[in-house]
């Protein structure tokens, strides 16, 4: 990463942040060069509008993925709503073309126990929708 990226003005989170949270966009963030192509590819999914945005805009790249699993953090709730069930999503993908496994996970934090699942399979590229929780936000893009 060149020492201008790390420099820009405004700073890089900040135009990060705001394009997740105030724009409603599509954003592709790369802790590394990407690369092609794209092997494990992990969705996290709990049915949000934002989540439905996010699944379509990388629709491209789900389709180069050698693997897809769709990860569901149930955090102990014992009902879905329709909207959430995973295997609506499957069915999505499959009609693109994408053939993509199932998995529920369980962790009291979403966001950790999606990243670890993610990491768990060696994932290349997760997709997720933003929240608009500052909570969260500030977990993911840091906080004062």
């Amino acid at each position: 990463m060149s020492q201008a990226f790390l420099k820009a003005s405004p700073p890089i989170d900040d135009v990060v942040g705001r394009a997740l949270l105030e724009r409603r966009l599509p954003v592709l963030v790369s802790r590394r060069a990407a690369r092609a192509p794209v092997g494990a590819a992990v969705i996290a999914w709990d049915g949000s509008p934002p989540a439905g945005r996010a699944v379509r805009a990388a629709l491209p790249l789900l389709a180069m993925a050698s693997q897809v699993t769709i990860l569901q953090c149930r955090a102990g709730l014992d009902t879905v709503a329709a909207d959430a069930d995973p295997r609506r999503l499957k069915d999505y993908l499959a009609v693109a073309g994408i053939d993509a496994g199932v998995s529920v996970i369980k962790g009291r934090r979403e966001g950790e126990a999606i990243l670890a699942a993610a990491c768990t399979r060696s994932a290349d590229l997760l997709v997720a929708g933003a929240y608009s929780r500052p909570r969260l936000a500030e977990a993911v893009l840091g906080g004062a």
